[in-house]
């Protein structure tokens, strides 16, 4: 009930505080993993997870290929989102493996588009590196003109530091408290819904689970990160947004945001979660309520897995196209060894945040068959875009 909440001011000042902290707050967390590779777990010295290609980080030290550098780090988000997060708590450990020192740039705009073209277009010498969504290169974003950056050609990817999970959740504004409750409001009229931008991950999930529901659906875009979405959503913005599910984590005590579904091929461990349904698998909402989606049942099943395929991609690591190959091989061991060190996992859970590491060798190997698998969303994301208003 409305008079049973707290004030909305009352309700932004405390997310804004919350949101604040979020970049390296303390909040402990689990460490979770939900990677096709090494699930669960961190590449770590003598344990035979880094695949041919790769320098063992256990077998020796890193060569010195940027040696006391200056690197320029590029995070196309605003501070204190997941991006930005993931970031900061891996710069110290990438500065002592590779002795380089690190300057974070936050250059937001476009869902991170704008940051990413940073990296794709600096000199390929190592020194501008920084943090993608990997997920948003798998198909031409701009399928009308042809322009699209390639994961492959644009960008070494390096690492992905961590996979993507995400939550639907409904606003304190609204009267939606569940899927069903989602679903009955569109009958009445269009859902509208908050995201970063047209490139971006929530935007993606957003347009999928919507179609998969048969809501018609709006987009308000240009919050430039997460933080500004989550404020959004407290504001009345807008009705419904897709957040990863550690960010919602971090603001469990605002009142009256209520989390509708796990856009998850199962459920999260997470115990803040207990009752929220998630989407796909043989305990989901699609095998457990198949009426929510529909008579095609087959497009629903697979629009489910391309979902889960595209967040599983999640975030990468990487650097400019065409480094040389010696000086890609040696920023990506000096990362992987950074990245499978003790303390940037216990960081990590201080922050609430997962870390599932697979080196960039293998991302960059299972590109193509990433591209396959997300290609039922590409036309349902193309239609979305025409409701962005």
């Amino acid at each position: 009930m409305a008079d049973e909440r707290i004030g909305r001011r009352e309700l932004l000042a405390r997310g804004a505080a919350i949101l604040g902290g979020l970049a390296l707050g303390s909040r402990p967390g689990p460490l979770r993993g939900y990677g096709p590779a090494y699930r669960g777990r961190v590449p770590s010295p003598g344990t035979g997870l880094v695949p041919t290609g790769v320098p063992n980080p256990g077998g020796g030290p890193v060569p010195a290929c940027l040696e006391r550098a200056r690197i320029r780090w590029i995070v196309g988000w605003t501070p204190g989102g997941g991006f930005d997060t993931y970031s900061r708590l891996a710069q110290p450990f990438i500065e002592r493996s590779l002795d380089v020192r690190i300057a974070i740039d936050n250059v937001p705009g476009a869902g991170g588009l704008v940051g990413a073209m940073a990296i794709s277009r600096a000199r390929p010498d190592g020194r501008t590196l920084g943090i993608l969504n990997g997920s948003g290169f798998l198909w031409n974003r701009n399928p009308e003109t042809g322009a699209s950056s390639d994961l492959l050609s644009d960008f070494t990817v390096l690492a992905r530091v961590a996979a993507r999970q995400q939550l639907l959740v409904a606003g304190p504004e609204t009267v939606i408290g569940t899927v069903h409750d989602l679903v009955a409001l569109a009958r009445r009229r269009t859902v509208v819904a908050g995201i970063t931008g047209p490139d971006s991950s929530n935007f993606a999930s957003l347009a999928a689970v919507t179609d998969l529901l048969g809501v018609p659906t709006e987009f308000v875009a240009g919050y430039p990160g997460s933080r500004e979405v989550v404020l959004g959503l407290l504001r009345g913005d807008f009705d419904i947004t897709s957040l990863d599910i550690e960010t919602f984590g971090s603001v469990p005590d605002l009142e009256g945001v209520h989390p509708l579904l796990q856009i998850t091929p199962e459920r999260s461990p997470d115990p803040r979660l207990p009752a929220v349904p998630h989407l796909a698998g043989p305990g989901g909402l699609i095998a457990g309520e198949p009426e929510l989606f529909g008579d095609d049942h087959a497009r629903a099943r697979a629009l489910a897995e391309a979902i889960a395929a595209y967040l599983e991609f999640g975030r990468l690591f990487a650097g400019p196209g065409d480094m040389d190959p010696a000086l890609r091989d040696c920023v990506e061991r000096g990362i992987l060894a950074a990245l499978s060190e003790p303390g940037f996992a216990d960081a990590a859970r201080r922050a609430g945040r997962s870390i599932d590491v697979v080196p960039g060798v293998e991302i960059r190997r299972t590109i193509p068959a990433a591209r396959e698998a997300v290609r039922p969303i590409a036309p349902v994301v193309a239609a979305a875009v025409r409701r962005i208003r």
